[in-house]
């Protein structure tokens, strides 16, 4: 059984060091498609590395796991827990603007993919960030 990908995907999860097609995703031992709704490689991608981003965080090295979290980004473009640790890792920096427009980046994107706002956790990180000039963890 194969599972066909968008072409933004595939390229999306080569470019994060994923295989581009899973072609015969049944030998991954990755579950089958359930009606019309194919299994999403490109979410398990983005969980399958992250991991290593909490360990960056940890070590406070945010500018690798800014990098990281874009990549999954790429994977995986409506995954707004990703915008959240994003955003966070940018006010770590001390880069609030940038965290401010991660905010944005995820509203557009969430609205046009889904039909859908930020959830409640990422409008209150946004607020925050909005209303001070420190890092908000």
């Amino acid at each position: 059984m194969e599972l066909v990908l968008p072409p933004h995907i595939n390229a999306a999860l080569g470019a994060a060091g994923a295989p581009g097609a899973f072609a015969n995703y049944a030998s991954l031992g990755l579950p089958p498609a359930i009606g019309s709704f194919a299994y999403d490689a490109a979410s398990d991608a983005v969980r399958l590395h992250w991991p290593a981003g909490e360990r960056l965080v940890r070590e406070r090295a945010f500018a690798r796991a800014i990098d990281l979290l874009e990549r999954g980004l790429a994977a995986d473009p409506v995954a707004e827990e990703l915008y959240r640790r994003l955003m966070r890792c940018d006010a770590a920096l001390g880069r609030r603007a940038e965290a401010l427009s991660v905010y944005r980046r995820c509203e557009r994107l969430l609205s046009a993919e889904l039909g859908i706002a930020p959830g409640p956790q990422t409008r209150t990180l946004f607020e925050a960030l909005r209303e001070s000039n420190t890092p908000v963890s």
